[in-house]
């Protein structure tokens, strides 16, 4: 009789402090790392008053800061390393990176740089490996990528025109602070767009190659809660219990892909965010449907589980794929790659430039996927 074992190793040494106005305890968080911190965010949560939050919890415990607020929605090699050096210079000893995936993963990066002292690039080609870090406290201020718990950055190297990760235990936060109510003022296309990517990596992780029944929970969790709360963040962004439910299940797919990785539906979009500078998870949404109905023969009974849990739906590919359909027009995002800008003649580059440098990710799919079938599966979406 076949007996199934599993083999493998797993530390997430992530400090997670979780509720409403925990952000209040940044300044704590922050005087027990070091003197110094450089405080990574972009423009948006400026404009909205969510950065005051954090900066009054440095001021109320006297701590000395810098900041660095050039971050651009899918951060690139210049952000990063004008970042880095901005650390350096003002004698920064630990990162406190506030906002969106964006933020947080050019804030690893930068923590990386400051140490390092050579281009984010020379990571992301795999040319140098990383050795240490400064310590680094993620504010999330979105409810999408989990990177406040895993040891990814994703940045975009304009050199190649490519969207790679750097993956290293030394970029795992040292605390996370996750505060549901910063979330409350994402606009509804944003949160739709956030917790779509935190669907994505839950069901893709559940799927992998990698899985394993540890991560397997924390995926099947993240799906129950998004199930229940997308839709009402969405419709009445002031609902802080939706908000906190979509908090916890970004928060549970990051720990879900920490564990078994993405994989083809994030291999095919990193070029298509690279390129056209789209939203992260308004391509994932345009392509997942196509990505699911290609992959389901390799783990049925899994994408089944997964649609039940989504939306109680009985199996089979075809409704597997409609619950799919139905939750992206539930949440407003139903848009194509073609709504995004993809024409019809980039398909090739793009099939290319997701083997190029997504391998990994096409790899850990349940169905390995060929050039043609990636090109198929664009040209489905458009």
């Amino acid at each position: 009789m076949y007996l199934m074992t599993w083999n493998f190793e797993y530390q997430n040494p992530v400090n997670v402090l979780f509720g409403v106005k925990s952000v209040k305890k940044t300044g704590e968080v922050s005087s027990n790392i070091g003197r110094k911190p450089l405080v990574v965010h972009g423009k948006t949560i400026e404009k909205l008053g969510i950065l005051n939050k954090l900066i009054d919890s440095l001021k109320d415990r006297g701590i000395d800061f810098a900041t660095y607020p050039e971050v651009s929605p899918n951060p690139k090699v210049e952000d990063v390393d004008k970042g880095a050096m901005k650390a350096r210079d003002s004698g920064c000893d630990h990162i406190i990176a506030i906002g969106g995936g964006s933020s947080i993963d050019a804030g690893k990066a930068i923590a990386v740089g400051a140490v390092m002292g050579k281009s984010i690039s020379d990571f992301l080609h795999g040319r140098l490996k990383v050795d240490s870090a400064l310590p680094l406290i993620a504010v999330p201020t979105t409810a999408g990528t989990g990177t406040e718990v895993d040891r990814f950055s994703v940045i975009i190297d304009p050199e190649d025109i490519s969207k790679r990760a750097i993956a290293s235990p030394h970029i795992y936060p040292k605390y996370a602070i996750v505060d549901p109510e910063l979330t409350v003022t994402m606009p509804p296309r944003l949160t739709a767009a956030s917790g779509f990517d935190a669907f994505a990596h839950a069901w893709e992780s559940y799927v992998s190659q990698l899985s394993n029944p540890l991560s397997e929970a924390y995926s099947e969790k993240a799906v129950m809660l998004i199930a229940e709360s997308l839709e009402k963040a969405v419709k009445n962004p002031g609902d802080i219990e939706a908000r906190s439910k979509m908090a916890m299940a970004a928060m549970l797919s990051g720990y879900a892909i920490d564990i078994a990785r993405v994989g083809l539906c994030h291999a095919i979009e990193h070029p298509l965010s690279a390129r056209l500078g789209i939203h992260h998870g308004e391509g994932l949404a345009a392509i997942a449907p196509a990505v699911i109905e290609f992959s389901y023969p390799g783990a049925e009974d899994k994408f089944n589980r997964l649609a039940g849990l989504l939306s109680g739906v009985a199996g089979g590919k075809e409704r597997v794929v409609e619950s799919i359909y139905r939750f992206r027009e539930e949440i407003g995002l139903d848009n194509t790659l073609t709504d995004l800008g993809v024409r019809k003649d980039m398909i090739p580059l793009l099939a290319e430039d997701t083997l190029r440098y997504m391998g990994y990710a096409v790899d850990n799919n349940p169905v390995k996927a060929s050039k043609k079938d990636i090109e198929a599966i664009i040209e489905k979406s458009l």
